[in-house]
């Protein structure tokens, strides 16, 4: 019998986990760790057939597009759309975006929470779902993502969850009441999520089972959420400085999912 939902078959590679290369290489490496899904950054300069001939070679599907702004700066809407049409040229149903860098004054979150009410219309028009990534300033944490929905008012966002981040920027949660305590709270929109281990006492990302976080009780909570959309490994593991350094984060963090959600 095994563990709760198989979230392992829903897994996808990020470019995070391979900061600075390009996604040529992001996919050589995902495919070489056995896998298949991998978001892709919405700053693709490169010629679109050439992409869409490499996913096909490659077989790899794309869950999600991701892109980071400084969401609500001028010029940022613009980009946000620019993504939302790579989306549409991809066929990729969800577009996650991070603000950054994270809007700290009222009157830049007000900005912020314009630009992404507009762009979440540009996106339903084009069939697009967007979510928020929690990161900081008006996202770090489950009730402050809500407090952000509510006051974008628009039935096509949600939030993108990314668990080192929300542990990096919540002093008053901790990596076991993470789940209890805050991510329960976004059921209904939580339609991704990242999945990056953090230990608060080095203030370094980790291969995933070896920080402060408690993932079995994410996992718990994401199977009572009945949780189906996208499963980020978003490593930016900090020991990582050369590409198989990265390469070994990445297989340590699989082998730990393996290991979680292996039969009983």
């Amino acid at each position: 019998m095994t563990r709760q939902r198989p979230y392992f078959s829903n897994i996808c590679v990020c470019p995070n986990c391979f900061p600075g290369y390009g996604f040529d290489v992001v996919i050589q490496l995902a495919v070489r760790a056995g896998i298949h899904r991998v978001s892709l950054s919405g700053k693709w300069k490169d010629s679109l057939p050439d992409l869409k001939e490499l996913l096909r070679e490659n077989r790899i599907e794309v869950p999600m597009v991701e892109t980071a702004e400084a969401i609500g700066a001028s010029g940022s809407d613009r980009l946000v759309r620019n993504s939302i049409d790579f989306c549409v040229e991809l066929g990729v149903p969800l577009l996650n975006i991070a603000c950054v860098p994270r809007p700290e004054s009222e009157e830049q979150k007000r900005n912020a929470r314009s630009v992404l009410r507009d762009c979440a219309r540009y996106a339903a028009a084009a069939g697009i779902r967007l979510t928020l990534e929690t990161y900081g300033g008006m996202s770090h944490n489950a009730r402050e993502c809500l407090y952000t929905l509510e006051q974008i008012g628009e039935p096509n966002i949600g939030i993108n969850y990314d668990t080192g981040n929300v542990l990096l920027f919540s002093p008053a949660l901790s990596g076991t009441n993470l789940a209890e305590k805050d991510l329960r709270l976004l059921t209904g929109h939580l339609w991704a999520m990242h999945l990056k281990d953090f230990r608060r006492e080095t203030s370094r990302t980790e291969i995933l089972g070896r920080g402060d976080i408690d993932f079995p009780a994410l996992f718990r909570i994401l199977d009572e959420m009945n949780f189906s959309g996208v499963l980020g490994l978003d490593l930016e593991t900090s020991a990582a400085a050369r590409l198989e350094d990265h390469f070994t984060a990445l297989q340590g963090s699989l082998r730990y999912l393996e290991d979680y959600f292996q039969p009983r």
